[in-house]
């Protein structure tokens, strides 16, 4: 199986997700402000603040040219890393990818090969800037503001507000991406789409379960379109553990080859 490919999009995925805010937008809507804030008050509630998550995940990656999946493993501590292992047999891990707030590395094991690169290289290659926090709120069904680390009330006028009948639409700006947030008559959020120019990617979460005082999907499907080929991923979640890592071990071996994103890009596209 070329599990190599999963290294790539999902990287390719991240790289694509995470953004910083450079303007904001003030919410136009003047109608039923108090209906507003009563439901960007319970979508706060509904996300109480988190130190760590870990958990043990099935992949599948959907190309025109068919569909693989492997056994993962995700783990983030808030606002300082986000660890994604691949294992595509037995439980082996075959390559590993990681992000924190200023950099980000890949590891591909089996041909002995590396990435290791800052953030701040991309934000010639890209529309907006690389952002940990929102990548990290993507993955665990979070609201997030582009440019901060947590959302509070002081935040409600920073979304324009739409609804449909027991559907709530949050949207915000920055720069040139336009972001939003769908959420249900639960204060769920069902889906986050993010935009620039002819690139857009939309996540989508299914499948909840109560965890306390909260609800988190067992599935999420991530759609990427405006790259030479639309890719789908999937992430089924099936343990989680909340609150119980307090570091992440990484190390790459001194024989294992440098390359760089460019080349990983040109890889996958191949």
């Amino acid at each position: 199986m070329k599990y190599r490919l999963f290294l790539y999009i999902v990287l390719v995925a991240l790289l694509f997700t995470g953004c910083k805010s450079s303007e904001k937008v003030i919410s136009e809507s003047v109608k039923n402000i108090s209906g507003e804030k009563a439901h960007f008050s319970t979508l706060l509630d509904n996300y109480p603040p988190y130190a760590s998550f870990s958990a043990k995940a099935n992949i599948a990656i959907a190309t025109p040219g068919g569909t693989l999946s492997s056994k993962a493993t995700i783990r983030i501590i808030k606002d300082k890393v986000l660890q994604i292992s691949i294992q595509p047999l037995l439980g082996i891990e075959m390559g590993r990818i990681r992000i924190t707030p200023d950099s980000i590395f890949a590891v591909d094991k089996m041909n002995r090969r590396y990435i290791a690169e800052p953030l701040s290289s991309y934000k010639d290659r890209l529309p907006f800037d690389i952002r940990l926090a929102s990548i990290q709120a993507l993955f665990l069904n979070r609201p997030f503001l582009l440019g901060q680390d947590d959302l509070s009330m002081k935040d409600f006028s920073q979304f324009a507000y739409t609804r449909d009948k027991s559907l709530w639409k949050l949207f915000s700006k920055a720069g040139s991406l336009v972001y939003d947030f769908v959420t249900d008559e639960s204060c769920r959020i069902q889906e986050a789409s993010m935009g620039a120019g002819n690139y857009k990617m939309l996540w989508k979460y299914s499948m909840f379960n109560r965890q306390n005082d909260s609800w988190f999907p067992s599935r999420i499907s991530v759609l990427m379109q405006g790259m030479s080929k639309t890719v789908r991923l999937d992430i089924n979640y099936n343990t989680q553990e909340w609150n119980m890592l307090q570091n992440l071990d990484f190390s790459i071996p001194v024989q294992y080859r440098k390359m760089n994103v460019s080349d990983l890009i040109k890889a996958l596209l191949k």
